[in-house]
């Protein structure tokens, strides 16, 4: 790609990825995984010394003070009681907007009056005439707390309302009363390391029946509020881990804000740290895209790098509580992941021509539609497998060559080896090589099949039939029979040759037994001679029988082999001959000698037996 391209293809990625992540439903996602950080990580090390809850409970309510409304001569008495302390500010979480019993709103109204310290209230929108005496001569804030419109639940910190009134805790925290609009940012939630909340919380019977525990209230700034299970209470992120509170009271989520707004604990911006990961993951997800790795290596580093993203994310907020844009910056990684493969398709549709081109003749069908699917296993790496190895050899092709005028000999041929690799590639064969006449087949690569064993033999038989009807056929050209070697055992299998010449090959003793056998034909006087392991590895199939065991160059001992069955009954007679040569060579002589001669078994041991050999073992190294 060129340069400008590949600058405007990352820019647009980069802005599309930023823009579309914070837009529904992308935000909302980005939302919930936030809060899953928050919930495994948010944790502080100490309880805040600056804020204190002042807590009205269901104990605190039970020697017959009202409820709902809160009994107002109790909180006359509350609130004397904190003011007493000489708090730093005072905010009370309850909205005093209808009158109750005269004489005990009178005795709120009085103690309201008597503060020392500066009390925030909260109030209505529009406050009616008896909440406006309440309010007069304090500081009035909105009891709203930015609930998020699609979940509800609390996540970010505002000074003001919608409509533009100061929040309870943006009152408390300004010296002046007055405080400043500042941008919205996310709520700082926490808890202690045991899992509690970060506040001294003080109920509120035992701040008024225990003097004592007014001294912790000086200097500091006293949040009162109510706290019971069924009411005021506020979904958030807390709330993905069992035992969290991620349902808590306004007046806690009242504290979390006041101490955000107190002290220097706002987290540094995250957009910085958004826009750089974006960037890497672009810049990941193209160069991936563009790789000429396996389809699978893709994924796997595609999962890495999502993984390694989150693992970054959850690292960065636990150390610093910056909150990057998880969902920004894993779209940046797809979006630029498909924008590579996009520029890799032309590539890769070309390679598909090539493979076609190249395999589509010699290969089997499957393995062809294989490399169309991907074109990168022509240079995978070689591997082990078991594979069935079938060798073929035409019986006297030199002096037939020397017979033949040498315009004929193309076309017979290459008639002879279509013949041969049809049959093969049918089976599902992989053509190995074709070397003058021989043609080397593997089957069981480079497609896994669980009946290899069975479909080589099935294709040897086939290459006798046909090879058989062809020279019955052509009488004048006096064609040799094809000679077959098939065994079956593990070998390496890949591309070898270098960058320059593809060979898909296998290398190995399984590869080698396999042309001995071949070979083996000629002096054993079969047309068919297989391993004992690919005979047991295809379930015995019928069609073989036993011819003894052969000695073949380089193994350290000798195997038995198989070749094609002759006739049923004097394939039985031939095998009660077999066994008796060991034990009795006089009697197996003798059975041999009444056994059909044209059976090549037969001829073999009763030459061996004529000349004095008392074994079924032939000797080939």
């Amino acid at each position: 790609m060129r340069p400008v391209i590949i600058f405007v293809i990352i820019s647009i990625i980069i802005a599309s990825s930023l823009v579309i992540g914070n837009r529904a439903p992308f935000a909302q996602l980005e939302a919930m995984l936030a809060d899953v950080r928050t919930s495994w990580l948010a944790r502080t090390d100490r309880v805040d010394p600056h804020i204190v809850i002042v807590a009205i409970t269901e104990e605190s309510l039970e020697n017959d003070q009202a409820r709902s409304p809160i009994d107002r001569a109790f909180l006359g008495r509350l609130i004397t009681a904190v003011d007493s302390a000489s708090p730093a500010a005072v905010g009370l979480d309850i909205v005093l907007d209808r009158p109750t019993q005269p004489v005990r709103d009178q005795a709120l109204r009085t103690a309201l009056s008597a503060m020392q310290a500066p009390l925030v209230l909260i109030s209505t929108a529009s406050p009616a005439p008896f909440e406006q005496q309440m309010l007069v001569g304090h500081r009035v804030a909105s009891p709203a707390l930015n609930a998020d419109g699609n979940d509800s639940v609390v996540r970010l910190l505002s000074t003001h309302d919608k409509s533009g009134r100061a929040v309870l805790a943006a009152s408390m925290a300004s010296p002046l009363g007055a405080p400043k609009k500042t941008p919205v940012s996310p709520i700082r939630y926490g808890l202690t390391a045991s899992g509690e909340l970060p506040f001294q919380i003080i109920p509120a019977h035992h701040l008024l029946a225990t003097p004592a525990l007014q001294t912790l209230l000086n200097g500091r700034h006293v949040l009162i509020g109510g706290i019971f299970d069924d009411s005021d209470q506020h979904e958030t992120p807390l709330r993905f881990v069992e035992g969290t509170p991620g349902r808590i009271p306004g007046v806690v989520v009242h504290a979390f804000q006041l101490r955000q707004l107190l002290g220097p604990d706002r987290a540094p911006p995250a957009w910085p740290w958004t826009v750089l990961g974006v960037i890497l993951a672009t810049g990941i997800g193209l160069a991936l895209g563009r790789s000429a790795l396996s389809t699978m290596i893709q994924s796997i580093i595609f999962l890495v790098s999502l993984v390694s993203l989150c693992l970054f994310s959850l690292a960065l907020f636990a150390s610093s509580q910056i909150m990057i844009n998880l969902v920004a910056t894993g779209l940046a990684l797809m979006m630029s992941l498909l924008a590579g493969f996009a520029f890799e398709g032309q590539h890769r549709r070309a390679q598909i021509q090539s493979v076609r081109k190249v395999f589509g003749t010699f290969l089997a069908p499957d393995y062809v539609k294989m490399l169309e699917r991907d074109p990168d296993l022509v240079t995978a790496a070689a591997q082990r497998a078991d594979v069935a190895v079938l060798f073929t050899d035409l019986a006297g092709f030199t002096a037939l060559i020397e017979r033949l005028a040498p315009e004929a000999i193309e076309p017979f041929l290459n008639a002879y080896l279509d013949q041969i690799t049809q049959i093969i590639v049918a089976a599902g064969g992989t053509i190995d090589k074709i070397v003058g006449d021989s043609v080397h087949a593997l089957f069981g690569v480079p497609i896994v099949q669980g009946d290899a064993a069975q479909r080589a033999l099935a294709c040897a038989k086939q290459i006798v039939l046909i090879t058989k009807q062809s020279r019955a056929a052509q009488p004048d050209i006096a064609l040799g029979m094809t000679r077959v070697g098939v065994h079956f055992g593990p070998a390496l299998v890949g591309n070898f040759g270098g960058s320059l010449r593809l060979d898909y090959t296998a290398h190995g003793s399984t590869i080698n037994i396999a042309a001995q056998l071949e070979a083996a034909n000629t002096a054993l006087g079969t047309q068919v001679c297989i391993s004992e392991a690919i005979y047991l590895a295809a379930g015995k199939p019928a069609g073989w029988r036993s011819g003894g065991s052969v000695w073949l160059r380089g193994l350290s001992e000798p195997m038995a082999f198989l070749t094609l069955t002759h006739d049923p009954d004097n394939d039985v007679a031939t095998e009660v001959a077999l066994k008796e040569i060991d034990v009795d060579p006089s009697q197996s002589l003798a059975r041999f000698q009444a056994l059909d001669a044209a059976d090549p078994i037969v001829r073999l041991h009763l030459a061996r037996l004529s000349q004095g050999l008392r074994s079924t073992l032939i000797d080939l190294r």
